[in-house]
């Protein structure tokens, strides 16, 4: 309480006639302090001059609060292998301010918005005093406390597969306690993949070509150290359709029969039909490719056919091939020649008769013979080109077939979109899809500055259908309205022209190069109206090449 008495005067406060406080006036103002209980005090307060003149008493009252405030319920749970952070629960008033201490050290604070509050704390392993302090607003403190042990031999992880074997980027989702921080993924036949995790939580990419792999390794380390490991199991990364080539035998068609090899992968669905050159269905089969090699052989009239042999994978990718032969009339049995020779034996007598009428029947027999031997000549020469054109046509297929796989992944991505799962920082609007998804480097421009007035921001760089966004330290979005065009300046370098804002650019810098500018290319198209036409293009690069043969669709792959 501050007093105001005659300088020099012995100023006295009582309660009940008791004296609480005293002291000494400087001519000006005194402060006098005490302690007392709780609840509703009366005072009276006296100042005494040297001449021992004392004043009327001046009374006044005051409420004291000496209580501490309310905390219960107090309790404390180590974490585990699933989530490794020990929760700390208590009950105080609402509006109470409380500090949380491990060791000595405050680790948390806060003020209560409700009666019950939750904490959590990062612990390592060993024993710790942990403690939980309330205080209310004039200082007064409540206190519980517990020794804690905390004892977390390694980490759950959990890793899975969320990509298709029929592309080449396989994306692992990796969950493990919200503390997480770091985490590496090995695997034989490739390098080890480090990456981040937000919130216990990642999506790994990893490219890989088309193989068979034992599994991954998915190594995981929390803030304090610990480790733990997840497993996925053995899986296919296969790109590609399935083999499918086709030969037939000029030989066996000159001797009255369709006699076919079909190369393919065991396992694979095979599907043929002959037909006629009138349209009409000779033969049909169907059988599961148990070799490399299988021959389809059949007996059908003299004619021109055509084979056709479709092949389909476990992925339901097809593919299609055709040929033609050109079956003769069946040549005379063998059997019928040996027993003429027996009847001109038997019947020498009767020769001299039947010499005119049998050489004319010999005659008959030579010609066909000769006639085919043309024909099986023409057939080896055109199955010699055929060979010929199947080499040039192989060559042809390499070189599609790497773009083909990129493609695939381009319209995937477009049409039915990748599930990136509860990807820490990226909210989606209502029915957007995250097409495409890759590391990037961004280097913005922040207005008209000078050149090197520009942020640098690295993150992973998501490509949907309204907005280019960059998840990184936070999240940076573009979009498309605010995109004029997008200008390509390398191979993997982008630069994005602001609407209405000649001096802002950002330029972005990313992995998966071929794969990436197709989908910012889909996006330029978009913008200019013909995002249908360069879909529609791209489609048209997935049906493979050929020299006159019939083209193979593979719109089933994507």
């Amino acid at each position: 309480m501050t007093i105001g008495a005659e300088k020099g005067s012995d100023v006295v406060v009582r309660e009940q006639g008791a004296v609480v406080a005293s002291g000494r006036a400087t001519g000006g103002s005194v402060t006098l302090s005490w302690t007392t209980s709780t609840g509703a005090h009366s005072y009276a307060a006296r100042a005494t001059d040297k001449a021992g003149n004392t004043s009327r008493p001046a009374g006044f009252t005051a409420e004291a609060d000496a209580d501490p405030p309310r905390l219960s319920r107090a309790t404390w749970t180590p974490g585990t292998r699933e989530d490794t952070r020990t929760t700390v629960r208590f009950r105080t008033a609402a509006g109470a301010s409380y500090q949380v201490l491990v060791d000595g050290g405050v680790v948390a604070e806060g003020t209560a918005e409700s009666s019950a509050v939750k904490r959590w704390l990062d612990l390592g392993n060993g024993a710790h005093d942990v403690a939980v302090e309330a205080v209310d607003d004039v200082g007064n403190v409540a206190r519980r406390s517990r020794r804690l042990d905390v004892r977390i031999p390694s980490l759950a992880v959990g890793a899975e597969l969320v990509s298709k074997p029929t592309t080449h980027v396989q994306v692992v989702r990796v969950s493990a306690t919200p503390n997480s921080r770091t985490g590496r993924v090995t695997m034989s036949g490739a390098a080890p993949k480090d990456f981040t995790l937000k919130g216990g939580k990642a999506l790994v990419r990893v490219r890989l070509p088309d193989d068979t792999y034992g599994g991954m390794s998915v190594t995981v380390r929390d803030s304090q150290g610990r480790r733990g490991v997840g497993r996925v199991d053995a899986f296919e990364v296969d790109t590609t359709p399935p083999l499918l080539g086709l030969d037939t035998d000029s030989r066996a068609a000159a001797g009255g029969s369709v006699v076919a090899t079909v190369r393919t992968e065991p396992g694979v669905e095979v599907r043929w039909t002959l037909t006629s050159a009138d349209g009409v269905t000779a033969e049909a089969g169907t059988f599961t490719a148990k070799e490399k090699e299988t021959t389809i052989s059949r007996d059908v009239d003299a004619g021109t056919y055509r084979l056709e042999v479709v092949a389909t994978d476990q992925y339901d990718r097809t593919v299609k091939r055709s040929a033609e032969a050109s079956v003769a009339t069946d040549p005379t049995p063998i059997w019928l020649i040996v027993l003429t020779g027996l009847g001109v034996a038997v019947g020498g007598i009767l020769a001299v008769f039947l010499v005119p009428l049998l050489l004319k029947w010999l005659f008959g027999l030579v010609a066909p013979t000769v006639s085919t031997r043309r024909e099986r000549r023409r057939l080896e020469a055109a199955d010699l080109a055929r060979r010929e054109h199947q080499a040039e046509q192989v060559a042809v297929h390499d070189a599609w077939q790497g773009r083909a796989s990129v493609v695939s992944d381009f319209l995937y991505g477009v049409t039915a979109g990748w599930d990136v799962g509860s990807l820490p920082g990226f909210v989606p609007h209502p029915g957007e899809i995250v097409r495409h998804m890759t590391v990037a480097t961004v280097y913005e421009s922040q207005g008209s500055g000078p050149a090197d007035h520009v942020t640098t921001s690295e993150g992973a760089l998501l490509v949907t259908g309204e907005r280019l966004v960059l998840i990184g330290d936070g999240q940076q979005e573009w979009p498309l309205e605010d995109v004029r065009d997008l200008v390509h300046v390398s191979d993997d370098e982008s630069v994005v022209h602001h609407t209405g804002d000649d001096e802002r650019w950002t330029v972005l810098s990313y992995g998966e190069p071929e794969l990436t500018r197709l989908h910012l290319d889909q996006l330029t198209a978009e913008i200019q109206g013909r995002g249908a036409e360069h879909l529609e293009a791209r489609r048209a690069e997935l049906a493979e090449p050929t020299s006159g043969e019939e083209p193979v669709d593979l719109s089933a792959w994507v």
